[in-house]
């Protein structure tokens, strides 16, 4: 039977500190992401205008990921989290209601 050896990770001195060299790569990396940036999403849960008022909050969660200058930015299923806008409910006649969402 073979046996092995497991091995630390490496690490860097930071100001004095040892730190595993991954964290000192994502500490080092900032990316801008540029506005307007698609951010697909699905809604979850049930988002109605009869029950819904202005100011009620909803849940979203990323469809895909997001990728800006070769990293991931926004993971797929991500949560984030919305408002409500206005809200027109529905009237007689078949007047169909809707509702503002705005992204947080």
């Amino acid at each position: 039977m073979r046996r092995r050896t497991l091995r630390r990770p490496r690490r860097r001195p930071i100001f004095g500190l040892w730190i595993p060299l991954a964290a000192v790569a994502a500490a080092a990396s900032t990316v801008l992401v540029p506005g307007g940036t698609a951010v697909p999403v699905h809604v979850v849960g049930e988002v109605s205008s009869s029950k819904m008022k202005p100011g009620d909050t909803f849940q979203i969660r990323s469809a895909q990921d997001v990728v800006v200058n070769g990293f991931i930015v926004v993971r797929n299923g991500a949560l984030g989290q919305g408002t409500i806008g206005e809200v027109a409910h529905a009237g007689a006649g078949g007047h169909s209601g809707s509702l503002t969402l705005n992204f947080d």
